[in-house]
């Protein structure tokens, strides 16, 4: 182990684990903008602060207002974030904020969006497929966090933050029902166990029937949901100033997922059948199980003008799950098991204060991850193949940033991060054509190694910027920070060359520009980011042609460049206790440039991405919404609310075919909840994509094009009760 990795990971488990203890503080704080009450958040390190006051490009929103929205995982807040985008590829969730993400989901890669939850860093998109279960707050930082946020935070960060045990006891339970077939009941529980010790238990499970009508009378039709997941703490107030909360959480689902169901090219081989948009032609289905759970210990301790806090966490993720990957009823391509099992342990720790006006906050950060992918498949029903990647990550870093006054209004920040990667991999291969059993897990005989390798990188990420509260309600900042995001090996790589196994770096000198406006003759706030990105190395997932073999294999490698350039418009506004409205609208000008290895599936030979545009990077995208509040008596609040959501065209690939892209459209949605307040009891129904719109989140292409549909209508009511 790295004497670097060795020295961060040792000291910080020495020193004691805490966590804020404004952690915990409510989302809605103070009336700060006329009606519009203020959101707070922790993404700064430094403690709670008003949204408003933070310069950064953040959008948060508060359990109560994605109750409100009737959200129920990131999926929906991604479509009003403006700069946001989030999907799933299979188990997998895939993430992207101004144009900067990757759908190179395999062991051996990492994500260059992160989440968070509760502080802690989640490495695998198996992992990061998370509901929305008895939540505080969920916090997305746009843009590279090079200083105070995990390793590769280069296209930005998602946080959630759950709820605290409290003292008090409280409670909600909540029953969801809806078309096909949905069921969702919830709960969650919180309060004393005795002195100075309280606890918080939640859970949730959620079933809903098929979406996807299946032409193949052998099999089952698709894509359902059946998860469930139950989530727990535990805090101990040690003595004044230091408080100790131990949380486990465990979620599972066995469904048939979403796939590449909707074809957009011939297939490849013709099978008599063509199937509408929310049907299939498939010869397998597309089915798995995925789980996840883990543990985490935080303390805060209050120094006396300072707060010392530890985050150790220690995380497992595990997926099993067979996938038609030709898209049709002939067996092509039957992927009879993709398994992937990961671990990893972490340990932040971080120190934060203030010191003659000055806020400040250092720390250090360890993390050790090992994780498995591998596939088992069957090729025209006579050739077992598999091809597989084991991979161990060692990171560690230290960091610091501190912000410095100058007299009432201005205020300057400066901070470093300097981050050290380890990763090491063996790559399998192995190809059977006889004694093909019935075994899903079944791998060729003369499955072995086939490449072994290694990278060692380190990376100085500094930030600088610079704040003016020009008035209470008005904030203009700016800054440039560095970006970096560690390389990696790639699953499937041809056994005859392996030049391309691994693939380097990426990095990124970002510039942003802010005013945060607040508006209280009007109760709202307008906030406005501006933002150009300049990206060396960027980190492709594509289809490649290997000169020396002559074969195309799906890869990824590094564009020379890429330039990103936007701005970004954020409102909410409250004139009235009955009238609320806002929204956002962002414009994405997301561009590669310089040539680099690219092919396109439906032309012959290479194709050059130089100009073209980022995948899944919108040009326009926006969201409105519009809310009236009435009170039906002295006991019973109405709230109607309708919102509207559009995304223009996005590409997958770096080569802009939009049958591998997603045409430009709008949804529609609305909600009524009636709420008692006196005894506890709400109600409420809601309408998702009114106009039942057939559109498209994801594509793929191997043997042909398939595209993955979106959600069609869907109508829920529920009823809950608080206590």
């Amino acid at each position: 182990m790295n004497r670097f990795f060795r020295v961060a990971l040792v000291t910080t488990s020495l020193l004691p684990m805490v966590a804020h203890a404004q952690e915990g503080a409510p989302a809605a704080a103070d009336d700060a903008n006329g009606g519009m009450p203020d959101i707070v958040v922790t993404a700064t390190k430094t403690g709670a602060q008003s949204l408003q006051k933070v310069p950064l490009a953040i959008t948060a929103f508060s359990a109560e207002t994605i109750a409100q929205m009737g959200a129920a995982s990131l999926v929906n807040v991604a479509q009003v974030t403006p700069g946001f985008a989030y999907t799933f590829n299979g188990p997998w969730s895939i993430a992207s904020i101004r144009g900067v993400g990757t759908n190179n989901v395999f062991a051996g890669g990492d994500p260059s969006t992160t989440l968070q939850v509760d502080g802690v860093y989640y490495a695998r998109p198996t992992g990061a497929n998370v509901d929305f279960l008895d939540f505080e707050r969920v916090e997305v930082l746009r843009g590279p966090q090079g200083t105070l946020y995990g390793r590769n935070v280069i296209g930005g960060t998602v946080n959630i933050l759950t709820k605290d045990p409290t003292d008090e006891l409280r409670g909600e339970v909540k029953m969801t029902i809806g078309n096909y077939m949905l069921v969702r009941p919830e709960f969650a529980l919180s309060g004393p166990l005795a002195n100075g010790v309280s606890f918080a238990v939640s859970g949730r499970y959620s079933y809903h029937d098929f979406y996807t009508k299946e032409l193949n009378p052998s099999l089952k039709d698709g894509w359902n949901e059946n998860r469930w997941g139950v989530r727990g703490k535990l805090k101990f107030d040690v003595s004044p100033g230091v408080d100790i909360i131990l949380a486990a959480d465990y979620s599972k689902a066995d469904e048939y997922f979403n796939s590449f169901t909707v074809r957009r090219s011939a297939p490849f081989i013709p099978d008599g059948l063509n199937p509408g948009f929310h049907e299939s032609a498939l010869s397998a289905p597309n089915q798995g199980i995925t789980e996840q759970y883990g543990t985490s210990a935080k303390i805060a301790a209050d120094l006396g003008g300072a707060t010392l806090t530890s985050i150790t966490a220690y995380r497992e993720s595990n997926a099993d799950f067979e996938a038609d990957l030709d898209f049709t009823a002939v067996d092509l391509f039957h992927t009879r098991a993709f398994v992937e099992n990961q671990s990893q342990l972490s340990q932040e720790l971080t120190l934060s204060g203030n010191i003659g006006g000055v806020t400040y906050v250092v720390g250090a950060f360890g993390m050790r991850e090992r994780a498995v992918s591998y596939y088992g498949a069957v090729v025209f029903g006579s050739v077992l193949q598999t091809q597989g990647i084991n991979a161990l990550t060692k990171s560690g870093a230290v960091f610091g940033q501190v912000d410095i006054p100058v007299g009432d209004k201005l205020k300057f920040t400066a901070g470093v991060r300097y981050t050290h990667d380890e990763k090491d991999v063996e790559n399998i291969f192995g190809v059977q054509t006889t004694g093909i059993t019935n075994d899903r897990h079944q791998l060729p005989s003369n499955t072995a190694p086939i490449f072994s390798g290694g990278s060692t990188k380190g990376a100085m990420t500094p930030k600088f910027g610079v704040q003016y509260q020009a008035s209470r309600d008005t904030l203009v900042y700016a800054s440039v920070t560095k970006g970096y995001k560690s390389g990696g090996f790639n699953l499937l790589i041809d056994p005859s060359s392996i030049n391309s196994a691994g693939y380097k770096p990426e990095y990124v000198w970002a510039y942003e520009a802010g005013l945060k406006l607040g508006i209280p003759s009007i109760g709202g706030r307008l906030n406005i980011a501006t933002f150009y990105n300049d990206y060396k190395g960027l980190q492709v997932n594509q289809f490649v042609f290997d000169p020396v073999s002559g074969t195309t294999n799906q890869l990824v490698n590094n564009a020379k460049k890429a330039k990103i350039k936007g701005i970004e418009l954020e409102g909410a506004f409250q004139p009235t206790d009955a009238v609320e409205f806002g929204g956002s609208l962002a414009y994405l000008d997301a561009k590669y440039k310089g040539s680099f290895p690219a092919i396109n599936n439906f032309t012959s030979g290479p194709v050059n991405p130089d100009g073209k545009r980022l995948n899944d990077a919108p040009r326009w995208s926006g969201s409105a919404y519009l809310q009236y509040n009435a009170s039906l008596g002295s006991s019973t609040d109405l709230h109607l609310r309708g919102g509207a959501t559009y995304k223009g065209d996005v590409f997958y690939t770096p080569l802009n075919d939009i049958r591998l892209g997603s045409e430009a459209h709008w949804l529609f949605n609305a909600g009524l909840t009636i709420e008692s307040k006196t005894n506890g009891l709400s109600g409420g129904i809601r309408v998702d994509n009114i106009t039942d719109k057939n559109y498209v989140v994801a594509t793929y292409a191997a043997f042909s094009a398939g595209a993955m549909p979106g959600e069609p209508r869907t109508v829920r009511g529920f009823v809950s009760y608080k206590f």
